[in-house]
């Protein structure tokens, strides 16, 4: 059995990866139904009172920047709306995969990235309006793009710490070593988990392509994301790996000079003034 079947057959046995957590799926099942009302999301979240608290202190965040304190979760649903919620609550529901690890340091650093993501590609399409992607797609792409090594740590923690330890010293980047040792790379790991989820087909096809060459608005968005994560210390990458594709990314959502400079500063804002919260 090749690698990428192994794990499969060890994702499906898993207790925690065989499936998205269940609160967020069952968030975002209920927001894709057309009939659902924010009374009945209200009452399936408030049962939960720590992912209540937790989803209130985001809300009212600089993320989202409200007018005036946000003190229930009705208040919440109501000025952010139903697609805003279900980013808060898959954020919420995800970081717990990542604090029940082991390789507690590592796994941190890996979340300083996924939520460093979410907001900058939700940053990213909120500020290019031009290229008509939709923010909260965006914020699940970025948290979730980098699954994979999350995955290859949880069942190869001795053959990928190695991995890790290189790329954290700037020698290469991951899908080079990677590659070299399992065969595959954390994007071809990631997608295949969101697929086995059943994540929208678009969001696992950008995940699976994102250090590849981009072909489309979702893959110069995430390829954008990375560049930034790796230039502000929100990632462990060297930047000079993830700048080969920039200008093709910029092209792509038609964005000059000037403009990524200005998105990049107002992303820098939000992130600093947000950054406790998040756990970056």
């Amino acid at each position: 059995m090749n690698v990428m079947g192994e794990l499969l057959q060890k994702i499906k046995e898993s207790d925690e990866f065989a499936t998205m957590p269940h609160v967020a799926s069952k968030v975002m099942s209920m927001v894709e139904d057309p009939d659902v009302t924010a009374a009945k999301l209200e009452k399936f979240i408030s049962v939960d009172q720590v992912l209540t608290a937790e989803v209130l202190k985001l809300a009212n965040s600089p993320l989202y920047a409200p007018r005036v304190p946000i003190v229930s979760l009705k208040h919440a649903i109501s000025y952010l709306g139903l697609a805003n919620i279900r980013s808060l609550v898959l954020m919420v529901a995800i970081r717990s995969l990542y604090g029940s690890q082991k390789e507690k340091e590592v796994m941190s650093l890996f979340w300083k990235h996924a939520a460093a993501s979410a907001v900058v590609a939700r940053s990213i399409a909120l500020s290019v309006k031009e290229a008509d992607l939709n923010a909260e797609e965006m914020f699940t792409l970025g948290l979730l793009h980098d699954f994979g090594k999350v995955v290859f740590l949880k069942f190869y923690p001795d053959r990928y710490m190695p991995l890790v330890k290189k790329v954290a010293n700037g020698e290469t980047d991951f899908c080079t070593v990677e590659k070299e040792e399992f065969g595959i790379t954390h994007a071809e790991v990631g997608a295949m988990v969101l697929n086995q989820w059943g994540l929208p087909i678009d969001i696992v096809n950008a995940v699976g392509k994102h250090h590849r060459p981009p072909e489309n608005g979702m893959e110069a968005l995430i390829c954008l994301t990375n560049v930034f994560c790796a230039t502000w210390d929100y990632s462990m990458v060297d930047p000079q790996f993830e700048m080969k594709y920039l200008k093709m990314a910029l092209d792509l959502l038609s964005i000059d000079e000037d403009k990524w400079r200005e998105v990049t500063e107002e992303i820098k804002d939000k992130l600093k003034d947000s950054s406790e919260l998040l756990g970056v």
